[in-house]
């Protein structure tokens, strides 16, 4: 997570956890590029969330295989990688030749009471997809904040 046009000088950003919305929010205070809360949620409740790259990849592991994947949980012993992330964990149940829909939901608005509404519409995936259109596969819903 940078929010900068210098991601070498964004520094940490401070980050807040809404249980309820089940959503990261993150702001760059020093951003003189863009300001406002961004926000990264899922249509799926999560089963737990980390913002530290190095607690998500665990020690000694590579990006094909994280530690929080594997074991369900951040790795509580990594403190090297202090790189800041979004990540969520969920279980998504996909019947027999069937399919699922998950909806990513990335953002960022000039205010939180704008961010709110945004959110709350997009984890409606059925609402998302009468949006969108008729192919299958990946589909980004777009929505225009000034």
């Amino acid at each position: 997570m940078v929010l900068g046009f210098m991601p070498e000088k964004s520094g940490n950003l401070p980050t807040r956890y809404d249980k309820k919305l089940d959503t990261l929010f993150y702001e760059n205070p020093r951003n003189i590029f863009r300001s406002g809360p961004a926000f990264v949620s899922m249509s799926v409740q999560s089963q737990a969330h980390e913002i530290r790259r190095g607690r998500f990849f665990g020690t000694g592991r590579t990006p094909d295989r994280p530690f929080m994947v594997e074991q369900g949980k951040p790795d509580a012993t990594q403190f090297t990688d202090q790189g800041q992330i979004a990540s969520f964990l969920a279980t998504v149940d996909v019947p027999a030749r069937g399919q699922a829909t998950v909806a990513i939901i990335l953002g960022q608005t000039d205010r939180m009471k704008e961010a709110l509404p945004i959110i709350r519409k997009y984890k409606d995936v059925e609402r998302g997809e009468r949006r969108a259109s008729p192919r299958r596969g990946m589909v980004a819903w777009f929505h225009g904040v000034r």
